[in-house]
């Protein structure tokens, strides 16, 4: 009985590694905008939810840093892949209001049309609208105008 209670033991942590091994390489292929390995990833069981932290944003997930690097096709599958559009950082901004941030209409448009919250805001002053403004793209702006208008 205890030789069998140390082999559960050592297969589950090796397979606890493996787990984090493979959202680790998943999230170094978001990084790096490799939508094609990320998806194989993804598809082998990778967590679409997955989050590092202490990174320069503090604590990120998979989504975000799509939304940072301005990669609609790897959002889209992340999303496809059951990823949280409205999780937030540790500043208490979500995708959409990094998304807004960067002036990324069709990103805005993407994480909308996936649930993302059209007044979302962190608390501190950003939110959807205002970092839309901030960005500068003008037609950003009317969109999530029209949005907010309708819900």
């Amino acid at each position: 009985m205890k030789k069998l209670i140390i082999i559960l033991a050592v297969v589950l942590s090796h397979v606890g590694l493996y787990s984090q091994s493979k959202n680790e390489t998943l999230f170094m292929h978001v990084q790096n905008n490799e939508v094609e390995k990320a998806s194989m990833l993804l598809k082998a069981g990778g967590d679409a939810n997955y989050f590092v932290t202490g990174t320069p944003y503090k604590t990120v997930s998979l989504l975000i840093t799509a939304v940072l690097n301005k990669n609609l096709d790897m959002a889209k599958v992340l999303i496809a892949n059951k990823a949280d559009v409205n999780w937030q950082d540790d500043n208490k901004c979500s995708a959409i209001i990094y998304a807004a941030s960067g002036g990324q209409t069709e990103m805005v448009k993407l994480l909308l049309q996936n649930g993302a919250f059209v007044n979302d805001n962190n608390g501190q002053g950003k939110s959807v609208i205002s970092e839309a403004k901030a960005s500068g793209n003008q037609e950003l702006v009317k969109y999530v105008e029209e949005v907010n208008k309708t819900k």
